[in-house]
């Protein structure tokens, strides 16, 4: 970047950072769509302690590393799954371990996957220098949303990063990183955001006027329905804290401005106490329409599979609120 008017890094440069990880520290680094927590993959210590200090018991981390020919190494990568780890969306790619690897077990405990991204940032690939493969773990503290603005970095992050790399370029709205894997031979997006959302899907059945379709209360995420298109938000998290709702229901405010969207028709869950559904009700000047969680989980696979006729659906997914006033689920 130019050296007068460009981005500047700030706290660390990049080489102190990368020494840092290389001792064990941990870092909280300011990358495209908000903050991350960092370590080196190959340090028990250092992986653990980072789980301990986020509240992050068993579920997987996923790990940054320089190119292919790392990702190769410590993974069996099929020519699928390697277009998947180069393609511009720089997701994170589920792939099976290799033994030998390397890699805490701490990282990802009892699982025969790893999830592995290439950089994406010029940032990314100076901190590659640091010459090990990095946990890149959404920087946030358990159930709340990823950290996106400086100021809330230092309140949230604080106490679990030892060292800040940070950048004067603002974020104006906080994104995720995507995960996804190849299934039967196919792409298959597991979590929708950075590289995927905002683009539309097309509907096999186009909404009759603008809807907004609210989602559920975990691993959130809401549609703009408008003609053939749903256009899905990027992956909100779960809502429960209140931080978490505060990012969902700025968010809806985006898209709804960055698309020149006005619903006519909210959709919500079924669940009367959903946080979702609430905000669904306390908006002024709308309709409304309930769902049952498991019915609209069987209404998006078709929807993504182009189905319109009748289908037999079994729905794994838990417990929800049902249209008798009963727990239904099917696990």
């Amino acid at each position: 970047a130019c050296p007068e008017c460009g981005p500047r890094l700030l706290d660390l440069d990049a080489a102190t950072a990368a020494r840092r990880l290389r001792e064990g520290r941990l870092l909280a680094v300011k990358g495209l769509g908000g903050f991350h927590l960092a370590c080196d993959a190959g340090n028990e210590e250092a992986v653990r302690e980072l789980r301990l200090r986020k509240g992050r018991d068993e579920k997987p981390l996923a790990i940054m590393v320089p190119g292919l020919a790392e990702a190769r190494r410590l993974c069996e990568v099929s020519p699928e799954e390697a277009e998947l780890l180069l393609g511009s969306e720089g997701a994170i790619v589920l792939l099976r371990r290799r033994e030998g690897g390397g890699i805490a077990e701490s990282v990802a405990p009892g699982n025969p996957l790893l999830g592995l991204m290439l950089p994406y940032t010029p940032l990314h690939h100076l901190l590659m220098e640091a010459g090990r493969p990095l946990v890149m773990t959404s920087g946030n503290a358990s159930e709340e949303p990823m950290v996106h603005r400086d100021d809330d970095a230092r309140r949230a992050l604080g106490p679990i990063a030892d060292d800040f790399l940070t950048h004067d370029r603002g974020i104006h709205s906080r994104c995720d990183d995507s995960v996804t894997r190849i299934l039967a031979g196919r792409p298959v997006i597991l979590r929708r955001s950075r590289g995927h959302a905002p683009a539309p899907l097309r509907l096999p059945i186009p909404c009759g006027v603008p809807t907004l379709a609210l989602g559920g209360a975990l691993k959130s995420v809401f549609a703009l329905g408008r003609g053939p298109e749903a256009i899905l938000s990027h992956h909100l998290g779960d809502l429960d804290a209140y931080e978490a709702y505060r990012a969902y229901v700025s968010a809806i405010d985006l898209y709804e401005k960055l698309f020149h969207f006005t619903p006519d028709v909210i959709v919500h869950d079924l669940h009367p106490d959903y946080p979702s559904t609430r905000y669904a009700l306390e908006r002024q000047g709308v309709r409304t329409f309930a769902v049952q969680h498991h019915h609209a989980h069987m209404a998006s696979c078709m929807a993504e599979n182009g189905l319109v006729g009748p289908v037999i659906g079994v729905t794994f997914d838990g417990t929800g609120y049902g249209s008798d006033g009963t727990i239904w689920g099917g696990e």
